[in-house]
């Protein structure tokens, strides 16, 4: 962290640097995100990554992401680069809705919608859609409150934008275990709020054009995965006693989280 804690351009408010690793199994490089965590928010890595372990246990695309040995580094792998190095197109949605870094709280999941309609590839976005609104679910049920415009992105490998897709879910953490007062990042239905199931059910048919199938199953998901991942967090608690405190608020907000999704 020393060698590589440098101006690396990387967005956020959390500690970030881009590394290059190596796997000694195979010796090849890819490049990765290391972020690491300080006082006013302890357990910051693993917090994250047991968010986006139920994020990945759901079903929705997720980077390589890895917790150090310590639990004090979150190491994600680049979305944005093949397995051959090459650099493919990424644009977060504050450069696609036209605003600068200090926007990315202003806006709202419908505009995102709009955004995804506007330009992912036709043939991408029902799907877009589909992970965007199940992404809003976990943010709700994990009590994310920091899923803003720059946390959600396309990515592309043709300039022409002939084959455009929603960039892979990253950055979910369960903000009220540090902020308890936290709300969601963006708006839905002119609020911001922990908006109840019936109010996600509602945006899922009028906006991502869903079925209430569909929708029932991504519920069912959304669910499932996170009780699964909160038995790995009590066991990791287990282990790691500095992680205990931060580990019960943790379950304290999943558990309010997914009880608003049953209103």
């Amino acid at each position: 962290m020393g060698r590589y804690l440098l101006q690396s351009g990387i967005s956020g408010v959390q500690p970030k640097v881009m590394i290059d690793a190596r796997e000694r199994a195979t010796l090849r490089s890819s490049s990765y995100i290391v972020k690491s965590w300080g006082g006013d928010y302890p357990n910051l890595a693993a917090n994250e990554y047991f968010g986006m372990t139920a994020v990945k246990r759901s079903g929705l695309p997720t980077p390589e992401f890895y917790l150090s040995e310590d639990g004090r580094l979150f190491v994600m792998k680049r979305f944005d680069l093949t397995e051959e190095g090459r650099n493919l197109g990424f644009e977060d949605m504050c450069v696609l809705q036209g605003t600068g870094a200090d926007g990315k709280y202003d806006s709202t999941c419908e505009r995102v919608v709009k955004s995804i309609n506007s330009y992912v590839s036709p043939q991408h976005r029902g799907a877009a859609r589909e992970i965007f609104f199940q992404s809003l679910l976990l943010s709700v049920a994990l009590r994310n409150g920091d899923g803003h415009l720059k946390n959600y992105g396309v990515i592309y490998d043709d300039p022409l934008g002939n084959d455009i897709r929603l960039a892979p879910i990253y950055d979910v953490v369960t903000t009220t275990a540090y902020i308890p007062r936290d709300i969601p990042a963006l708006s839905l239905g002119g609020s911001k709020k922990w908006w109840s199931g019936a109010a996600l059910r509602a945006f899922g048919v009028s906006h991502c054009g869903l079925s209430q199938g569909k929708i029932g199953r991504i519920f069912d998901a959304v669910t499932a995965a996170m009780m699964e991942t909160r038995g790995d967090v009590r066991r990791y608690a287990d282990e790691h006693p500095g992680f205990r405190d931060t580990a019960a608020r943790m379950e304290v907000e999943w558990e309010k989280g997914l009880e608003t999704l049953k209103k």
